[in-house]
């Protein structure tokens, strides 16, 4: 996968968990009452580093296993098998109303804690943010060292700016009294992340195979 393919993928791929409901957007969303429009850009901060201290372990460990084509296998493979789950779970939830953006907000979670502070557990305590980073993220991370030392930044640049974009535009939007996006429009969009999900999934596992062939 080129730069401009880590870039863009991981974007999209980023985009698609930062749409749906989940710690980080209800974080935002009360954060926002609390602190205004920067809520959204300091939650992001806190996430992005968290996730930075990630990529950077999963980059230390798998450094050595660069060229070593049965762990590209099974990672990738593990990772094409998560993208499934996780872009059938979005096309089902848009079909069986399980997901919605104006009950996004309703869900509990704690407000004692600083914007920062905020986004940094509500990835922690998120029960799929490792499986997430041990399976997908560990794939990116293995396609970015090819790409040698530009590869990381690229990669966690596309994925952090979906992050920063969406959680900004949710914290903007509140802030200001507006409403977000119509709710026809997200559950398209939720949609269509989930199908290049799946298409994405179908890429890692043929590249985890084509590595052993």
């Amino acid at each position: 996968m080129s730069l401009l393919g880590l870039f863009i993928t991981s974007f999209i791929v980023g985009l698609s968990g930062a749409l749906m409901p989940g710690p980080l957007l209800v974080a935002t969303i009360k954060g926002t009452y609390h602190y205004g429009a920067i809520a959204g850009p300091l939650i992001t901060l806190g996430h992005g580093m968290v996730e930075l201290a990630m990529v950077l372990a999963l980059a230390f460990g798998l450094a050595g296993f660069v060229s070593n084509n049965l762990v590209m296998a099974v990672v990738g493979s593990a990772g094409g098998l998560v993208l499934i789950g996780l872009g059938y779970g979005m096309i089902r939830g848009v079909f069986q109303g399980k997901i919605s953006l104006s009950r996004s907000g309703e869900e509990q979670t704690s407000t004692r804690f600083g914007p920062v502070t905020s986004g940094v557990v509500a990835s922690v305590v998120n029960p799929y943010w490792v499986t997430w980073w041990l399976t997908i993220g560990a794939t990116y991370v293995l396609l970015s060292l090819k790409q040698g030392l530009a590869g990381l930044p690229f990669f966690y640049t596309g994925h952090i700016l979906s992050d920063l974009g969406w959680l900004t535009f949710v914290s903007l939007a509140l802030s200001q009294g507006r409403k977000l996006i119509g709710e026809r429009f997200y559950l398209g969009l939720i949609f269509l992340c989930g199908l290049f999900l799946l298409a994405l999934a179908i890429w890692f596992i043929y590249s985890g195979i084509k590595a052993l062939t």
